[in-house]
């Protein structure tokens, strides 16, 4: 296909493209629809496809784009925009991450006051709950602590047992 600029894009350059742009579209819809990929990223992944399948059936609109930004070659435009497209998903991401590592932070630190409030509980019930004797057979004012997962921890009053 020859242009106003001399520049020829071959049946096979543009059968190729075509081929990608289409198995790119047709996996990015495969990977949602198998739950691998969520679709709230999915989309940047669609409008990629639908990009590079315009820009290889309509080849003008590359040349007009190219004449736009002022590049000298399509191919450095799609370099350029290639670069672009990598720069806009490191930031998208590094949003997406700092924001998880946030509500993570945050969990961790709702465990931890959980899990104290839960021992002051256990600590609670435990000065309410009657000695037992020991599985040794003698009465030495031990308690149950916690009997979970078939094993039993016992706390007595004489810590130096």
């Amino acid at each position: 296909m020859v242009t106003d600029q001399g520049i020829v894009m071959s049946p096979r350059q543009q059968a190729f493209a075509l081929v990608a742009s289409i198995t790119l579209l047709i996996l990015i819809i495969e990977l949602v629809r198998r739950r691998k990929l969520r679709e709230e990223y999915s989309w940047l992944w669609i409008l990629t496809g639908i990009v590079i399948l315009v820009l290889s059936v309509w080849y003008g609109a590359l040349l007009f784009i190219t004449r736009l930004i002022g590049a000298v070659t399509p191919v450095s435009t799609l370099f350029m925009f290639g670069i672009l497209f990598l720069v806009v998903t490191n930031i998208y991401y590094s949003i997406k991450i700092s924001t998880l590592t946030t509500q993570v932070k945050n969990l961790a630190q709702r465990l931890t006051i959980l899990d104290s409030y839960m021992r002051e509980i256990r600590k609670h019930q435990d000065t309410e709950s009657s000695p037992v004797e020991d599985p040794g057979g003698d009465e030495r004012g031990c308690r149950l602590v916690s009997s979970q997962d078939n094993g039993h921890t016992w706390k007595c009053e004489d810590q130096n047992l």
